[in-house]
């Protein structure tokens, strides 16, 4: 199973990977995540994708600032399971400097997202951006 696998590699690489069953839970542990760790100014341009998480109550502290920010909530483009590396594009609204300079970078991703090599996620990008591949990606 891919997730299983990208959760190995993942891992393996020092990321810490955690499965919810839903939104919900997603904002659980979003939540206890920024409880525990005290984290006060979270950066993230996914304007789209927090607006929709209000129905579950999550409206964490957003700043602009990168720089002095405590984390990073960011989406990708895909999963990588043979890997355990995630793709981001310059096209997603954070970009991937949130991934570069923040001290913690969160990565929310679906199950939907997961390919097995980094030749299907980079087939997958050129299908989403219409052949072209978005100027900067990486893993």
């Amino acid at each position: 199973e891919l997730t299983i696998e990208f959760a190995e590699k993942f891992t393996e690489l020092l990321g810490k990977f955690i499965y919810c069953s839903d939104e919900g839970e997603l904002v659980k542990q979003l939540t206890q995540l920024i409880g525990t760790n005290k984290w006060t100014k979270i950066y993230s341009r996914e304007t789209g994708w927090l607006d929709d998480m209000k129905e579950y109550h999550f409206d964490p502290v957003n700043t602009d600032d990168l720089a002095s920010c405590d984390a990073a909530i960011t989406l990708c483009d895909h999963l990588v399971a043979r890997t355990g590396t995630i793709v981001l594009s310059s096209q997603q609204l954070s970009g991937r400097a949130a991934s570069v300079y923040a001290p913690i970078h969160v990565c929310i991703a679906y199950s939907s997202q997961l390919v097995y090599d980094l030749k299907d996620a980079l087939l997958a990008l050129r299908e989403k951006y219409n052949g072209q591949l978005p100027s900067f990606y990486g893993c």
